[in-house]
């Protein structure tokens, strides 16, 4: 989200870079919210979840710790550690691609 000169968010509708209204949500950085980053980890894993949250999960959580290095690494040994035989292959796809580097994991853009 951009800011005024005066130190006041744009509105995402009027906001002059258009890269704002084109983002279907922003991440602060300085308001990282850890709650939400943890139930994003616990639910990218866990089994008994459906596939679509799992990949949404994750998708989250690469989105939530990309500016921070140390959650990225994190986020990345929790992803490694994964036994991948009992999960679908969207969940699978998510994960080999934040692993692989991708910047952008689908349906991201």
């Amino acid at each position: 989200m951009c800011i005024r000169s005066d130190g006041t968010p744009w509105a995402r509708d009027c906001c002059p870079c258009r890269a704002c209204s084109k983002a279907p949500f922003t991440i602060y950085l300085k308001h990282l919210r850890t709650d939400f980053l943890d139930f994003c980890l616990d639910h990218a894993i866990a089994v008994d979840e459906p596939p679509g949250i799992q990949s949404l999960c994750m998708k989250l959580a690469f989105r939530m710790c990309r500016f921070y290095p140390e959650l990225q690494e994190e986020l990345l040994r929790i992803l490694q550690a994964m036994e991948i035989t009992y999960y679908k292959p969207s969940v699978k796809s998510v994960r080999n691609k934040i692993l692989n580097g991708t910047s952008q994991p689908s349906g991201e853009r």
